[in-house]
Formats: C-alpha cells, structure tokens, sequence
C-alpha cells in the first residue's frame, strides 16, 4: 500500500540571455489499494537561484546537468512571509510539499471510489443527546 513517485523533466524556461530560470517537471504517482490502482499526475515549476558570474552556456548543458540542478532545488524550501513581513524557511521541503499534493489527489481518489461503491456511506449525528 506504499505510494510509488516519479518524474520526468518536461522543460525549462530562460530567459534572452539563454539562462536557465525554472524547470518543469511531470510528477506521477501510483497507489494500489484493495487490487485497485490509482494514479495523480503533477505539472511542477521549480524556480532556480539566479546564476553566477559564469554561467553555463545553455547549448552546452545535458540532462544529468539539469536533473541535478532540479533535485538539489527539491531538496531545499520555500520561503514563508508573514503579513507583517517577517520571512522564515517552510516546514517542508518542496519535494516534501509536492508528494503531499499528490497524496491527497490520490485519497480524494479512493474516497470518492468508496462513496460510488457505497462502502463510505456518511451518518450524521451526534455521539451523545438524542438520536
């Protein structure tokens, strides 16, 4: 019953000067749950850190370049601001924060597979007082 992740680089955008600001990324992830497989798909857009004084020509990069690149910004996190500006690192990663979104996709899935085979069936009321 444990969820399988993947990805797959999709893209990348840059900007005039051919430098690399953000990748794209396709997510999936599988659950198999009572013989039954479900599936969430993810389209992620992960901003990169500006580039340094010598940035790599972007004819010159390759794939094992910019999957690097991708999983050390997974592995960082986002930055938080409050209404009175105060920033702080987030409590999760943003590897962390995207399995998340694909969790709660695929439960949304089995629950609303459950209520079609009637075997989530609401009740209302309450477990004292009157019935």
């Amino acid at each position: 019953m444990a969820t399988t992740y993947s990805y797959t680089l999709k893209t990348c955008f840059r900007d005039q000067s051919d430098i690399i600001t953000a990748i794209v990324a396709d997510w999936t992830a599988q659950k198999t749950v009572d013989a039954v497989t479900y599936e969430s798909k993810y389209t992620q857009v992960v901003q990169l850190d500006a580039a340094g004084s010598s940035p790599i020509s972007y004819g010159t990069l390759d794939e094992a370049t910019l999957k690097t690149w991708y999983e050390n910004k997974l592995s960082t996190k986002k930055t938080v601001t409050d209404v009175s500006g105060n920033s702080t690192p987030d409590t999760r990663t943003i590897e962390e924060e995207t399995k998340q979104a694909l969790d709660a996709d695929i439960e949304g899935q089995i629950y609303d597979k459950g209520v079609q085979d009637n075997t989530f069936i609401p009740k209302s009321g309450l477990p004292f007082g009157s019935s």
